[in-house]
């Protein structure tokens, strides 16, 4: 599809909580002390998408994510989890994973996806909702993940160019 051309996704009613979590996730990337103006535009430009569901103009390659760090000496080893939300070509994935640090050898041994929501312009899905109630109440305040050796690290990107990790 050519940029700016107008598609349309297929979202069925069981999906609109989750793809309203996904844009308040983005309020809290947006309201997050130490995002810049340019992380809240592109954060902008994907809630603009979510939001405009079912139709949505192509040509936007961007994303954003929360991680939830396990570092507690900031050795390099530990777990991380983590809550995205990425729009490149004609695909928009909600996703959460967790795994482990330094990463093995095989990358996916210690990981684990726990939600792959996707739609594809122009194609009926049947996602699996069975984690969207997980990833809607672990995304409704993420401040309550952050307990005693955690901490939060934001990464926005805009056209795969990564603006900051805070």
């Amino acid at each position: 599809m050519n940029s700016g051309e107008s598609l349309k996704w297929h979202t069925r009613e069981q999906d609109k909580p989750l793809i309203e979590a996904a844009i308040k996730l983005g309020e809290y990337i947006k309201n997050h002390p130490l995002t810049t103006q340019v992380q809240k535009l592109t954060a902008i430009q994907i809630q603009n998408c979510l939001r405009n569901l079912p139709h949505y103009t192509s040509g936007i390659m961007a994303s954003y994510e929360l991680r939830i760090v396990n570092d507690p000496d900031y050795s390099g080893q530990g777990i991380r989890r983590s809550w995205s939300v990425e729009i490149y070509n004609d695909t928009i994935e909600i996703m959460s994973e967790y795994d482990s640090f330094p990463e093995p050898q095989d990358r996916f041994e210690n990981t684990g996806i726990e939600l792959n929501f996707c739609l594809i312009a122009g194609k009926k899905r049947n996602n699996e909702t069975a984690n969207f109630m997980r990833w809607i109440i672990e995304t409704s305040n993420p401040d309550l993940l952050l307990t005693s050796g955690y901490h939060a690290e934001i990464e926005v990107a805009d056209n795969y160019k990564l603006i900051k990790v805070a």
